[in-house]
């Protein structure tokens, strides 16, 4: 879930619900962007369940995919630049009792339900 302070100008691009563009204040802060987007790896996606593909965009460079898809037991993250991976998952959930949520914030409240991934 996604949420922005204030309205989004525009849409997003055809084919996706999200898109998300984060102007940087100075050569400082692109500096660091671009450093911890190279470090972008599967780990994200496999975090994120519900994310099926990122595109990284870095002015001078190509555009990276990763892509998340299930095959049977395993999950597989295609990346364009650093080729595929297939990794072994697990995963559980359940409801949660309603007095565990009794004392927790309205967001919780209205999704009372874990999961895990391993």
């Amino acid at each position: 879930l996604l949420r922005l302070p204030l309205p989004a100008e525009g849409s997003a691009p055809v084919g996706y619900d999200t898109a998300v563009v984060l102007p940087l204040r100075d050569g400082a802060a692109e500096d660091l962007a671009e450093r911890l987007l190279a470090g972008v790896d599967d780990a994200l996606l496999l975090t994120l369940p519900g994310l099926d593909e990122i595109v990284i965009e870095i002015p001078g460079e190509d555009a990276r995919t990763l892509t998340r898809r299930q095959d049977g037991p395993y999950t597989v993250v295609e990346d364009s630049a650093r080729g595929t991976t297939r990794w072994r998952t697990a995963s559980s959930g359940g409801r949660l009792e309603p007095a565990l949520l009794a004392d927790r914030p309205v967001e919780e409240r209205l999704r009372p339900f874990w999961s895990v991934t391993w």
